[in-house]
Order: structure tokens, then sequence, then C-alpha cells
């Protein structure tokens, strides 16, 4: 049996709504460092690309950080052609969450146009199947300057004043719709060295504030954090899911199939290194 059609007997996977995500394949052809090994995305992202269309999902998520830079911008487009090739596995929608790593070499409209689908904007809202889902981009400075082609530290990440007034219309326009969020950086909270971990968007406490107003959050899933982390905090699921490009081979690839139920109950089925979860309201 397939590792994509292998059964998840604890999660079941019996949703009104199921859709596939990733996050962090780095893309960069002949390209390692550390732990992360980022040829061999390319190979990766076409298993679960696999796995989506076998599983008839209503759609993919990549959270972020699609690429790594080369030093050659041509041969970084090439690569960029290459994983728009292997999406094209999956004919049907798409979502490119921003990350940090696809903005250092192009600014946020030349990404979006690169890969060549879903809307050209860095956040934006949908609806499917009676839910209500978010895409959020915190690739701003605490000034609130957008990232681009590199000039920015990763660690200065934060939400845009006018993208939280739209956040908070967005989500009261949903009224009681379950909403899920959509973000590359994180938008939970951990600790560092004693300190908030840099991965954490800055003003994520508002963020979060804005978020439990509202009181149809279901859950953020995010990417960024490439050891995966969950936590639920006042009543909102916060899933980081694991990197795709970290570890050697294509055994060690991460993505998974996200289920919601008509009970607002999320089945997080994992492949690879990601773990399966039942998150319940």
């Amino acid at each position: 049996m397939s590792e994509c059609t292998r059964v998840n007997k604890e999660t079941g996977l019996a949703g009104e709504i199921t859709f596939g995500v990733f996050t962090d394949p780095h893309y960069a052809a002949g390209k390692t460092y550390g732990n992360r090994y980022c040829g061999q995305s390319l190979a990766k992202m076409r298993d679960s690309v696999k796995c989506f269309r076998d599983k008839g999902v209503s759609f993919v998520v990549c959270l972020g950080d699609l690429i790594d830079s080369l030093d050659d911008i041509d041969l970084t487009r090439a690569c960029m052609e290459e994983a728009r090739e292997v999406a094209a596995g999956y004919a049907g929608e798409w979502h490119f969450v921003l990350g940090n790593h696809d903005l250092e070499p192009f600014t946020k409209e030349e990404f979006l146009h690169e890969c060549g689908a879903g809307p050209a904007r860095s956040y934006y809202s949908f609806d499917k199947a009676g839910y209500h889902f978010v895409v959020l981009d915190a690739n701003f400075t605490a000034e609130g300057q957008a990232y681009a082609r590199g000039s920015f530290d990763w660690t200065d990440s934060c939400l845009n004043r006018a993208q939280l007034e739209w956040l908070e219309a967005d989500l009261a326009r949903a009224g009681g719709r379950g909403t899920l969020v959509f973000i590359h950086q994180n938008l939970d909270h951990r600790l560092w060295k004693g300190a908030t971990d840099p991965h954490i968007v800055q003003n994520a406490p508002e963020a979060r504030g804005i978020l439990e107003a509202a009181g149809n959050v279901l859950a953020v899933i995010q990417g960024h954090y490439h050891a995966g982390y969950y936590q639920q905090l006042n009543g909102i699921h916060y899933l980081t899911l694991q990197a795709m490009v970290e570890g050697d081979g294509r055994d060690q690839n991460a993505y998974a199939v996200l289920s919601v139920d008509s009970g607002q109950q999320i089945h997080v089925e994992g492949f690879g290194r990601q773990k399966s979860l039942l998150l319940r309201s």
C-alpha cells in the first residue's frame, strides 16, 4: 500500500471539506545547507501533489518558502518554472502564501506572477463548503514596509495596519462560518532563550486578539518554524506544519491532508514526518 493511500485509522478523514497543505519546500536546484536539501524538494512536491490528486482535495495551499534563492536570478526563475510544472500535476485550485524566502529574489507582485495561480493579492479570503478561509501576509517590517528582493530582516515580521483592519472587517463579514487562517510566519506564542521566538510575528498578540474577538476562527495553519508545533490558545488551534525541505531522501517528506467535518473537528492526516492529529473544538 502506498504512503498516500494508507488509511489513518485514528482520524478517519470523513470531512465536509478536504484540502492539501505543505510548507517550506525551499526548492533550489543543487542547493543544500544544514539539514535543508533544497534540490530534493521538487521530487517531494511531486509526491505530495500526486497524493492530493488521488485524495480528490478541494484545493491546495503552499504555506510559503516555495523556493530558496540562487546566486543567478535566471536560475531562480528556472526553479520557479519547475515548481509550477509540478504544481500543474494538481489541476485544481491553488493558494500560495508568501514566505520570507520567496521574497529574497522577487517582489510580492513578481512572486505571485511567477506562481501563475491564485489571486494576485498577498492577503485575501475565500469561501468553500460553508467554511471561510483567510490568507495572510506577515512580510512587512514593524514600520509597515513590504519585504522586497531581500531588503529585510526575517525576524522583523509584522501584519501591517491596513491588513489588520481588513482582517477584523473580513471576519465580521464571515459571521458564523467556521474560519481557518493560513499564514507563513507564526501567530501563536513560544519562548526561545527567554524571549519570544523570532518565528513569531511581532504584533501577533494584536492579531490573536482580533481572531479571538471574532469568535468564528477554528484554526491558524502556519509554516516557517521547520520543526513543526501545535498548541491551542483561547479556543483556537495553532498548527505549524513541519518543513518539506528538511531531511535527506523522499521518505523525509512532510505534508498533510486536512479535513473539517460537520462538527468543526479538524482531521490532520500527516505524511512523511508530519504527524496526524485530531483537533477538537
